[in-house]
């Protein structure tokens, strides 16, 4: 089933939930133990603070995703760091159908978990 979320306003949302991002960041990839090498998606990645941050912890690229063009788009202008790249992707289809993007990783990241349930198992290698 398709993703049903839309957004509009990326600037809006920093305002709003997004300013607390960098702060849970850190706590949260201390709970993950991503470990320092590999490739990591961020699913559901919405505006970046996440995925900046799990760059900041590995030496591997960073793949986020999310559904939302305006939030990805929000993403890919802040981004300082080539190791990151930015994607529009309904977390509900495999990454396989990302056109330029092999679906395996080292490890996954989520806060946004609810959103893709059990689908998730099936992109990881």
């Amino acid at each position: 089933m398709a993703s049903t979320y839309a957004t509009t306003n990326a600037e809006g949302y920093e305002l709003h939930m997004g300013r607390w991002s960098p702060a849970l960041a850190e706590p949260f990839l201390d709970f993950a133990d991503l470990g320092p090498a590999g490739r990591v998606l961020d699913v559901g990645c919405g505006t970046g603070s996440l995925t900046r941050a799990i760059a900041a912890r590995v030496n591997g690229d960073v793949l986020g995703v999310d559904v939302s063009a305006p939030f990805i788009g929000h993403a890919r202008a802040s981004n300082r760091n080539a190791r990151i790249s930015y994607e529009v992707h309904d977390a509900s289809k495999p990454l396989s159908h990302m056109p330029h993007s092999t679906p395996h990783f080292r490890s996954s990241s989520s806060t946004s978990s609810q959103s893709i349930g059990r689908q998730r198992a099936r992109w990881f290698v």
